[in-house]
């Protein structure tokens, strides 16, 4: 969410680019994939990583420690069942950090606007 939020607030430094891209004809479907792609690559590259790192951790805490982890506890079929599950609900998770941001761009780029204007707005400081 914390991420969400810093791609929220970065997102009027990129409504310039994103109405020339419009401007040249881009499709709003393009425009809102390419902008997700960064963020979706980084949420699950972050997963990735921090399941490694807990399998590797848990593989040599058994190897070390047997009497934490015992032989006879939760068998691999069902920890790679749950990091399955996990792995879903980070990709769903992924999408919608990625999305919000990239809808409120869309909608930040129409035409330019004369005199002062607020980078938020109330939808966005609640999201």
């Amino acid at each position: 969410m914390n991420y969400c939020g810093l791609l929220l607030a970065q997102a009027p430094q990129y409504v310039e680019e994103v109405r020339l891209k419009r401007v040249l004809g881009a499709s709003v479907l393009r425009i809102v994939l390419e902008s997700m792609c960064g963020p979706v690559i980084t949420v699950l590259a972050g997963f990735v990583v921090a399941a490694g790192g807990a399998i590797a951790g848990l593989s040599v805490l058994s190897k070390r420690e047997p009497r934490f982890l015992s032989a006879n506890g939760v068998p691999w079929e069902v920890a790679l069942g749950i990091l399955g599950i996990g792995a879903a609900i980070v990709c769903i998770l992924a999408i919608l950090v990625a999305l919000v941001p990239a809808l409120r761009l869309l909608r930040d780029s129409g035409a330019p606007h004369m005199g002062y204007t607020s980078t938020s707005s109330r939808k966005a400081n609640f999201t």
